[in-house]
């Protein structure tokens, strides 16, 4: 009779550990719509990512200068894995230039950027400063530095810009 009661309450208390679980949301990435079975579920996929991102839209001058103007477009977790930093670049200038970034970091630790942009004079250009880390999973006290060159001689135009983007 003891085995039994012991039996009993052992169900009675798995089950109700199930019932408090609840069903964990998990992101939807680029390999989700890779691997999907369907041209339909991966296009499924794709707008939940798009979905995803919509929130992500800002408007934030990170530079102005003589030569360049530097605003953040968006920003957020990328779907191929860690965060990326949609910028737009105007170039003032009547020389092509080439802008990048430096000394990135993300909450206090320092990051390995992605970003290099060309821009033709008086023109402008949008693109996205990458960080690839997966433990990474949101733009947060995100500091760096531009640095502005002459896109034909590689003679530097503006040196240590500083950005930051809370």
């Amino acid at each position: 009779m003891k085995k039994i009661l012991t039996a009993l309450l052992c169900l009675i208390f798995s089950l109700s550990l199930v019932a408090c679980g609840k069903e964990e949301k998990k992101d939807t990435t680029i390999k989700d719509v890779v691997n999907s079975e369907s041209p339909k579920e991966a296009e499924k996929k794709l707008e939940e990512i798009r979905e995803e991102q919509k929130d992500d839209k800002c408007d934030i001058v990170l530079a102005d200068t003589d030569n360049v103007t530097i605003t953040c477009k968006g920003k957020g977790k990328s779907a191929f894995g860690g965060i990326y930093i949609t910028l737009e670049v105007v170039n003032k200038t009547d020389k092509d230039i080439l802008v990048g970034a430096d000394k990135c970091s993300n909450d206090g630790t320092m990051v390995d950027d992605l970003f290099s942009e060309t821009i033709t004079a008086k023109m402008k250009s949008e693109s996205d400063l990458s960080v690839m880390d997966n433990n990474i999973t949101e733009v947060k006290n995100f500091k760096g530095i531009f640095r502005v060159m002459n896109d034909s001689t590689g003679e530097m135009i503006e040196d240590n810009i500083e950005f930051s983007i809370e």
